[in-house]
């Protein structure tokens, strides 16, 4: 996921000049769709679900994804699995 070129600042427009551009600022790791169900005139039976994406979602930030990598507990996983497919 990257920041976007522009960005509301101060009831203004910023297009460009961004300090966030084209840095990786996090990954989504799960969204919440919308589901519309169409629902059959004569058999009052669900006939097609039309989805949607809400927009809302979970981010995994990078100072996140950063402190898991780091942590004692991963690198000592991480050389665990190294060690058993060699």
């Amino acid at each position: 996921m990257k920041p976007s070129f522009s960005r509301y600042d101060n009831n203004s427009i910023n297009l460009g000049g961004d300090p966030l551009a084209d840095k990786f600022i996090g990954i989504i790791g799960q969204y919440i769709p919308y589901q519309d169900i169409a629902i059959s005139a004569q058999t009052n039976r669900p006939r097609i679900v039309f989805e949607e994406n809400t927009g809302i979602a979970i981010i995994y930030s990078i100072d996140l994804l950063n402190e898991i990598i780091h942590d004692p507990k991963t690198v000592k996983q991480i050389e665990h699995l190294k060690k058993d497919f060699k």
